[in-house]
């Protein structure tokens, strides 16, 4: 005989994770047979010194109190089983691994004890972080961009096609979902199921991770930085050949260092769109709430939904130039993923204190039972002013509002349709280049929702419905825990009573008075300016009033600015006096370009904008290589982005152009890059092949072969030759990992396994010492820790060559630091030894488990 501990209903490992919500445990004796004898034991719970804590409860309910220990007796109840209850003690929560235990001892007898090991895994504050959860985390977003399709998001209107599972998962935001689940009461069920989704695969990686969040109503100094989600720098309009193409740096340890060079859409692009507002030192747009507004704004749904994704979420995307801020292409930045998790917990906060979990009850949820009215072509004769149309009148995207489809407690959540029982009407999405559906019903893509070995959501006879996402802790006992927690956010109500009240306290906020003070012109630009943090444009009359700021020459820029931030986005007057100031040429610049970066925003959450969508890309054509370049790039990288044909012709005359290029021309490669095409990449690798051309260009063009199959001969010729300049091998490097990881990582094992002393020469030449042959070195190094299969580590050769570079790095580096800082090397080669050493330690781990 012996114990047997089911957690969360299997007795695996990977079942052994909790939260603050409780979970349900079992222990039986393994061929036990009732007798007279008694068998009495005792169950604890304890750590090994990490930082998460382990309560035990007899009960799941939410009023109850933990116990030191629980005793049974398997004799004298006459049961087989004993339930009882474990959680997270809030708030003390592990840090990447598990830390905690439950213990089952025998009080007599030969049955001994045993110890089972639990993670109390919760979702954090990013700024919160360890190092090791960052890294963990980060690693295993990039590890789901090289596993493969799961095969399961099919149809032509995905423009590029599915290669890797975490672009399956980041289309499932794109095409037909902006309409589909924006400036819709379903906009937080369905981003909640979202993250949800992307978290489960991330675990199914590494069940150490969540999904962290940001809190974009506070400084983030740790997470916009290096070694997380990457620096992140000002949009400089007086620079505009890097105006929206700023790439966020990343350190050469970062697992994000290879993605970001190669996203489903190119390089990745971020930068902060407003001066003195940088997310590591301030929340990035004056516009968003603050947390205590959010929570406080009403007790009710139907209110709060709107507020929170108008005054909070949307501002937030607004905040950035770059991926993050376009529909359709954001969940390709990490960030996009933190953001959400944080819109989530907002609700998770709303939820907790105003007891909203029942989705029974309008004031949960507003839109109660099961869509039963018209569907597919029946729903667009009937709803004609809900249907955009093209120009030879076929409906390109449908507007469905909260009466429609898609948006009851009880309908289905598209994609997620395995029991759909209606489908959607006809749409497709309106944009340059992107293919659109047949006619007919939105397609039934049916993605199979990720199980989880910690929850039971949603069950194999269940379907994904708005009302299933609403319960996450399962309080009221109607279905099951979703599987995740928040670090703020706890279950029991004692650890409710404990918790700091600050973020509960309700603001004393006059907006009214605000609005009036903004909008006063007697009031000086700070006062108005300061009012503005809290003014919220909402009322006819206010609106007119700051639309007669914007068109006011005589109101200061900064105020007219501040107004155009202002304004509601959601309205077709505010498309219209965009385009107005947007196509004038007596605005001034910053203007123009506020209105342009808005209106593309509004893409997101205004059902106008199809409305317009024709006149705004044409506009932006007529700016392409005006006379104010901060004007024309703006355009062309939008143009460039949304695939437009007018702006890539024009893109293939700069490159081809020898002298008086509008633009720069490895600025003219990355923007070709957002939507590469065979007849870009040949002209990429001719332009490499041009010895006259400059280092800086032909490394672009390298970078831009990462979707040419047909160049992956040169780029591992170029890769593997040591005479080619080390600029030129990282770029083949990073390209030739995109098209082909498992080719890339064994040349790189290849490559470390030849390390030698002979490598790092005492001499400026020698390889090793410059800082590009570091940095491809460096490259490699985390090609193989973070995307390489076991295969490529098990070799004895890369094992020794990392030993080999781990000492000879460290050597190196304090050579370098007494002797050679007047040759021009870089300072130091810890990233080297830092990275060999990670690895020799995972090749390690590796050989343990085995």
């Amino acid at each position: 005989m012996k114990f047997v501990l089911e957690i969360n209903n299997s007795e695996k490992p990977e079942a052994a994770y909790v939260g603050w919500t409780p979970v349900e445990c079992m222990l039986y004796i393994e061929n036990h047979k009732w007798n007279e004898n008694p068998l009495p034991i005792t169950v604890t719970v304890g750590n090994t010194n990490g930082k998460g804590r382990l309560s035990l409860y007899k009960s799941n309910a939410p009023d109850a109190t933990p116990v030191k220990e629980l005793k049974y007796d398997f004799r004298s109840t006459h049961s087989p089983n004993m339930t009882f209850y474990i959680a997270g003690k809030y708030p003390y929560a592990s840090v990447a691994e598990k830390d905690t235990y439950i213990k089952v001892e025998a009080d007599n007898g030969d049955l001994g004890s045993i110890e089972k090991k639990v993670m109390v895994r919760v979702r954090k504050n990013v700024e919160h972080m360890e190092e090791k959860e960052i890294e963990k985390f980060l690693a295993a977003w990039v590890r789901l961009n090289k596993d493969a399709a799961k095969g399961s998001y099919k149809g032509s209107y995905t423009a590029p096609p599915p290669t890797s599972l975490l672009h399956e998962i980041i289309l499932m935001h794109s095409y037909d979902t902006a309409n589909e689940i924006h400036d819709r009461r379903s906009f937080h069920p369905w981003h909640r199921a979202f993250a949800l989704h992307l978290e489960r695969e991330l675990q199914n990686v590494d069940p150490t991770v969540t999904l962290p969040y940001w809190r974009f109503d506070q400084p983030a100094p740790t997470l916009f930085a290096k070694d997380f989600i990457g620096k992140t720098e000002y949009s400089n309009e007086k620079e505009p050949n890097i105006h929206n193409l700023i790439e966020p740096k990343f350190s050469l340890s970062n697992p994000l260092f290879t993605y970001a060079k190669n996203t489903l859409w190119g390089p990745l692009r971020r930068s902060y769109n407003y001066k003195k507002l940088n997310p590591a030192e301030s929340k990035p747009n004056d516009s968003i709430r603050s947390q205590s507004d959010v929570i406080n704004e009403t007790d009710t749904f139907i209110g709060w939904g709107w507020f929170e994704e108008r005054r909070s979420h949307n501002p937030a995307h607004a905040a950035f130039s770059g991926h993050v801020v376009d529909i359709g292409r954001d969940p390709a930045d990490p960030l996009f993923f933190l953001l959400h998790s944080n819109v989530d917990r907002l609700w998770a906060l709303w939820q907790e204190k105003h007891d909203r979990y029942d989705s029974t009850q309008k004031a949960t949820y507003p839109f109660l039972g099961k869509y039963d009215g018209l569907v597919g072509q029946a729903w667009i004769d009937e709803n004609e002013d809900k249907v955009y149309l093209d120009g030879n009148d076929e409906p390109i995207m449908f507007a469905p509002d909260d009466e429609d489809i898609g948006n009851f407690s009880k309908d289905t959540l598209w994609p997620w349709n395995k029991f759909h029982e209606a489908s959607r009407p006809s749409r497709a999405w309106y944009a340059p280049g992107y293919a659109k559906t047949d006619k007919g019903s939105v397609p039934q893509i049916n993605i199979p929702f990720p199980t989880s070995p910690t929850s039971s959501y949603p069950a194999d006879n269940h379907a994904l419905t708005l009302s299933s996402t609403i319960d996450y802790q399962n309080r009221l006992k109607q279905s099951s825990t979703l599987g995740f927690d928040y670090d703020d956010v706890p279950y029991f109500d004692r650890d409710k009573e404990e918790k700091k009240e600050a973020q509960h306290e309700v603001p004393m906020i006059n907006r009214m008075q605000f609005n009036q003070d903004f909008l006063n012109n007697d009031l000086s630009v700070n006062e108005r300016l300061e009012a503005a943090k809290h003014a919220i444009i909402e009322s006819e009359q206010d609106v007119d009033a700051t639309v007669a700021i914007l068109l006011n020459q005589q109101e200061p820029e900064e105020i007219r600015l501040r107004a155009l931030q202002l304004v509601d986005h959601t309205t077709a007057k505010f498309l219209e006096v965009a385009l107005e100031i947007i196509t004038s040429s007596q605005a001034l610049t910053s203007l123009r370009l506020e209105a342009i970066h808005q209106v593309l925003a509004a893409k997101r959450w205004n059902r106008h904008f199809h409305n317009i969508a024709p006149q705004f890309y044409a506009v932006l054509r007529g700016l392409i290589k005006h006379d104010d370049k901060r004007l024309g790039l703006k355009a062309i990288s939008i143009l460039a982005a949304h695939e437009d044909r007018v702006v890539q012709e024009f893109l293939v005359e700069e490159l081809e152009k020898v002298n008086n290029s509008y633009l720069p021309k490895e600025i003219v490669i990355s923007l070709l890059r957002q939507s590469n095409k065979p007849q870009h990449t040949q002209l990429f690798r001719k332009i490499f092949e041009n010895k006259n051309e400059n280092d800086t260009v032909r490394v672009a063009a390298l970078e831009g072969l990462s979707t040419d199959t047909n160049s992956k001969a040169l780029l591992k010729e170029v890769v593997q030759n040591a005479n080619q300049k080390a600029t030129f091998r990282t770029a083949a490097a990073l390209a030739l990992h995109h098209l082909d990881s498992a080719l890339m990582n064994e040349i790189a094992a290849q490559h470390i396994e030849k390390t030698t002393s002979n490598n790092f020469k005492k001499n400026a030449g020698g390889e090793g010492f410059t800082e590009d042959q570091t940095h491809f070195k460096a490259l490699l190094l985390n090609m193989l820790l973070y995307t390489a299969d076991k295969k490529h580590l098990v070799k004895a050769g890369l094992k020794k060559g990392l030993q080999q570079l781990r000492n000879i790095s460290t050597d190196s580096e304090l050579k370098l630091q007494s002797v050679n800082k007047a040759a021009g090397l870089p300072k130091n080669l810890t990233i080297l030894n830092k990275l060999s050493s990670k690895l020799l330690q995972k090749i390690q781990r590796d050989e343990d488990d085995q």
